[in-house]
């Protein structure tokens, strides 16, 4: 079950439907998270495949652009405030992405909300089945390329409550009311309907959605019997968090982090610690040694370091697992939102010794641990200084009251201005760092226009002015000490954009007849596959050359347009909603005559009435 080449995970796969379901609601939850890979990953959902996650070629992605629309209607991302990454480059896409995000700020500055869990619903549209897929991993929604580990199973939505889903309710109750935002009636209700299939060699689960109230505590921190023997495998470790697992621990203790981690313990705790293991330093590098051979361009090479969160116990005959966010700290002891799920067995193929033997393994193909004498390191609280004064001030940022609206030009016609207002009143902010806010686009802007002054009410306006398609809820949010940037995340303002701002982005991506015809021909195929290339060019050129069909308008478009608008009328009429939707979105814009033929928008008429009956 651990061995990394034979048990190797796909993100995407994880996500994709059992064969012949749709996706029909998710939620969502990670500490951090990168738009690129919110925009990559709903192709999973809705078109079973990996999308190109390449934004130089985006704008002809037209699996990402409908995938990412379907998203923005059907998904829902909980993540902690300030913890959005600012991408690497640029694109009017990533704006697309901000209806499916919702902020969770934490407690305290020195906590964090830190679970990394999928709740999926599936529907099959001609049995009327559905399922609930739960999946928990120690990785966050983002391109990070660790090691981590993963969890997921699933079963049928039925007619009663299952007792032992109760704990996945409070979790989804926590997040609606940690962040203001509803998650559907009919979602909640189908997760705490299903039966959830737990396959061998597992007999038991138990969800520990950690911190979210009273009667939710990390199970590590109880004080259940001792265990025969436990394997630790957490990336982070502080002194006291082991202390307080060996404490329960009665004979074998194998501890498997980084290996600055484990230099971070005091000899004492390392001495009764059985051996401790990391990865070797040929693996964590080895991105960097093979020179990014076998990247895409757009990639950057990355420590392949240890990220997972794994905890292994046998008591007996019978062996227990713990796996999903909580590393071996004191915040995930007592600080942080957490989740983990418990998962036991008395298949001794399931044990840790036998775990032990697939990590440890002394083929060295299959070697992903080796032993290491950590070299204890002399504290250094330096760098902790300036990290916790950072921790704070960003805290207090994050916690600001941040609004504002997007303003017509008087100056410049279908252009727009902010006027924003962050309310730094409570705020002192220390001369060694300054704040800085700029709108999040493909333009420059001068530190000077956003910075923040502590003890007031800061009006922000800024020089350039931007098209519809460029207005956005995030703004770039940068820390700098003593001149250097530290810390630069995307927040989300509260701000009202014009209700037709998406379609502006639509129809700057669909920008000609040809792009247009080649959506919409891409909406109407099985599962995103056109097949009809030649005839699609020759519905191109006689659109181009003005000939007429005495057939009907229709007969213009050599592609079967018709025909394939008929069967999708009648057996994916929640296609033909989405494809309405695309006719109003570019039928608001003043170019709708050069993108949308005049001949298909009489058809559509026809068809329309397909689609308001449904609605």
């Amino acid at each position: 079950m651990l061995n990394a080449k034979k048990n190797h995970l796909d993100y995407g796969h994880l996500l994709m439907p059992p064969p012949g379901f749709r996706l029909k609601k998710a939620v969502a939850t990670t500490y951090s998270l990168d738009l690129q890979a919110l925009l990559a990953v709903p192709v999973a959902m809705y078109y079973s495949r990996p999308a190109d996650l390449d934004l130089n070629h985006a704008a002809d992605a037209f699996d990402v652009l409908s995938a990412i629309d379907q998203a923005s209607k059907s998904v829902l991302v909980f993540c902690q405030k300030g913890k959005i990454h600012l991408p690497r480059k640029y694109h009017r896409l990533l704006l697309l992405t901000e209806d499916c995000i919702a902020e969770i700020t934490p407690p305290m500055a020195m906590s964090s909300f830190h679970p990394k869990c999928w709740w999926l619903y599936f529907e099959h549209p001609e049995r009327l089945e559905k399922v609930v897929r739960f999946a928990i991993l120690s990785r966050n929604f983002t391109f990070d390329r660790s090691w981590d580990v993963a969890f997921a199973f699933e079963g049928p939505v039925g007619p009663a409550a299952n007792a032992a889903n109760q704990p996945m309710l409070d979790m989804l109750a926590y997040l609606e009311q940690a962040s203001g935002r509803s998650i559907d009636q009919e979602f909640k209700t189908a997760v705490g309907h299903t039966q959830f299939h737990l396959e061998p060699p597992f007999d038991r689960w138990h969800l520990h959605p950690i911190g979210i109230g009273a009667s939710y505590t990390n199970p590590l921190a109880s004080a259940k019997p001792k265990s025969d023997v436990l394997l630790a495998m957490s990336p982070f470790l502080d002194d006291k968090s082991v202390r307080q697992t060996l404490a329960k621990c009665a004979n074998h203790y194998w501890l498997f982090s980084r290996k600055e981690e484990l230099g971070k313990l005091q000899a004492v705790t390392l001495q009764a610690v059985t051996q401790t293991y990391c990865i070797p330093d040929v693996i964590v590098s080895g991105e960097y040694d093979d020179q990014k051979t076998d990247l895409e361009a757009h990639e950057e090479a990355q420590s392949l370091d240890l990220h997972a969160k794994l905890y292994l116990m046998r008591s007996g005959a019978r062996s227990t697992w713990l796996l999903g966010s909580a590393n071996l700290t004191a915040p995930a002891f007592g600080r942080n939102i957490e989740c983990l799920i418990e998962l036991s067995t008395t298949d001794p193929t399931a044990s840790p010794e036998s775990m032990m033997n697939e990590l440890v393994s002394d083929k060295r193909e299959r070697r992903l641990f080796e032993p290491v004498e950590p070299v204890l390191q002399a504290k250094d609280d330096t760098g902790d200084n300036i990290d916790q004064q950072l921790r704070r001030l960003e805290y207090q940022l994050i916690n600001c009251p941040f609004s504002g609206t997007a303003v017509p030009d008087k100056n410049q016609s279908d252009t727009y201005r902010y006027q924003m207002f962050f309310d730094a009143t409570g705020l002192d902010i220390a001369s060694i760092f300054s704040v800085h806010l700029s709108p999040f686009s493909n333009l420059k802007w001068s530190d000077d226009e956003g910075r923040i002054q502590s003890g007031m009410v800061n009006e922000l306006t800024f020089q350039q002015a931007l098209r519809e398609s460029q207005l956005s809820r995030f703004f770039v949010l940068t820390i700098k000490y003593s001149g250097d940037t530290q810390r630069q995340f995307l927040l989300k303002a509260d701000i009202d954009l014009p209700k037709t701002r998406n379609g502006r982005i639509l129809s700057e991506i669909l920008d000609s007849k040809e792009k247009f015809l080649q959506y919409l021909q891409f909406l109407l195929s099985e599962n995103g596959v056109p097949d009809q290339h030649q005839a699609l060019a020759e519905s191109i050129a006689a659109l181009q050359n003005g000939s007429a069909a005495p057939e009907g308008p229709w007969a213009r478009f050599r592609f079967p347009i018709y025909e394939q608008l008929l069967k999708t009328a009648s057996q994916r009429p929640d296609k033909m909603k989405s494809i309405d939707d695309l006719f109003q979105r570019l039928g608001a814009g003043e170019r709708t005559k050069d993108v949308i033929p005049v001949e298909l928008l009489e058809l559509w008429q026809i068809f329309k009435e397909v689609v308001d009956h449904e609605r």
